[in-house]
């Protein structure tokens, strides 16, 4: 009788011993690691609040979640429902969270009803203490994806979806640099929805696209270190259109400028002072201008509008390109000046006559201060086209 007695006390030890250890790897308390989320995302400008968090095992679930922006003047919340923050764990500096979830939510204001599926979040890091972040608490996470959103109106017709979000975001480099690209998600546009008498879809149909279908990508460096923030590509395509693509460079965005900006926000909220206007014009000065590129590769959009415009004046294309070669310098010259306004007229020309791309592009010789530029455009806007070294380019 006794071995048995021995077995049992051994068991029992052992399942002690296993729940001890289970409560010890997740010692993190669920509410905390909601407040951290609250947190993180207060600092998005989205307020998160909850009805219940409870805890199983390394999953932390908030139910009855809801989201709405910070900004009084956008009103309404967003019900979230269940949100599952799946293999939770303490760091040094805050949580990781491999795997935020939300299957599904469906939400309908002013007649339009938006839902969305498959969202995710992995790799999610969650900051106790901001101040202190080396990033200055802004958002982290290893991939972000959304499977499907789409706007409906109250005939449950079709306004508009967007496909197969996904974005991934990595620390790299010495310079601990945050480097983030958007892969293609596809993008429709239904025309049909806009008000018959409104002009932008009676243009839309005239230039041919009973819808506009497409895609976006993006990616992008930034470094805390001195703030630099970089967009290697920003391109939309718009189907049997073009290709709209912007890059560009700043620096002195770093995560102190971020913080006092956010201040200065709250204050100008309590005090509609001019002192604080001037306040955040001198931050500005912070801020420095490298570069900025404007390109559009074309695909049969130019020559559709091209033919639209010359179909309402009753003439050719070629009497439209001339004009456009007229015009562009008179209006262009008491900011460009004259040499300047007369390169953008015969570039404008030169692709308008055969459309293969054309790029607007500031390059600065050196970085030039924001608050400098801000100057320069409301006193002199002809030095500030030579400042910032404006250029128009075709068919390069």
């Amino acid at each position: 009788m006794a071995r048995p007695s021995l077995l049992t006390k051994r068991l029992v030890g052992v399942s002690l011993f296993l729940g001890a250890m289970s409560q010890a790897a997740f010692a993190f308390e669920a509410e905390d690691v909601a407040s951290a989320l609250k947190a993180q995302l207060d600092r998005q400008q989205v307020e998160l609040e909850w009805e219940a968090v409870r805890q199983e095992g390394s999953t932390v679930v908030l139910d009855g979640a809801t989201a709405a922006s910070t900004d009084a003047e956008i009103e309404g919340a967003l019900p979230l429902g269940e949100i599952r923050l799946e293999d939770v764990s303490e760091t040094d500096t805050g949580y990781r969270v491999e795997n935020l979830d939300i299957a599904s939510l469906s939400h309908e204001a002013d007649d339009v009803k938006v839902s969305l599926s498959g969202l995710s979040i992995s790799g999610l890091v969650l900051t106790k203490d901001a101040a202190a972040d080396p990033y200055g608490g802004a958002l982290r996470y290893e991939r972000f994806e959304v499977d499907h959103v789409e706007a409906r109106d109250e005939d449950d017709v079709l306004l508009g979806s967007i496909e197969d979000l996904r974005a991934d975001m990595s620390i790299s480099g010495e310079d601990q640099a945050m480097e983030i690209e958007g892969h293609p998600a596809r993008f429709t546009v239904n025309t049909a929805s806009l008000s018959k008498g409104e002009n932008p879809r009676k243009t839309i149909e005239e230039l041919g696209y009973e819808e506009l279908t497409g895609s976006l990508e993006f990616s992008g460096r930034w470094r805390p270190s001195d703030g630099q923030v970089r967009l290697d590509r920003y391109a939309l395509t718009l189907d049997d259109g073009g290709t709209l693509v912007l890059t560009g460079e700043i620096s002195g965005y770093t995560p102190t400028f971020i913080r006092s900006v956010s201040e200065m926000t709250e204050n100008m909220k309590a005090s509609e002072g001019s002192s604080q206007g001037m306040a955040m014009l001198g931050m500005m000065q912070q801020i420095s201008f490298h570069g900025l590129s404007v390109r559009f590769d074309d695909d049969s959009l130019s020559e559709k509008v091209v033919d639209l415009v010359a179909s309402k004046q009753g003439g050719k294309r070629e009497d439209v390109i001339a004009q456009a070669g007229a015009i562009i310098p008179m209006q262009l010259s008491p900011f460009l000046g004259t040499e300047l306004a007369n390169e953008v007229a015969q570039a404008v020309t030169t692709f308008l006559k055969a459309p293969d791309n054309i790029e607007i592009s500031a390059q600065p010789s050196t970085p030039v201060p924001f608050a400098m530029l801000m100057g320069a455009a409301m006193g002199a806007p002809e030095m500030l086209a030579k400042q910032i070294g404006l250029t128009v380019k075709a068919n390069q």
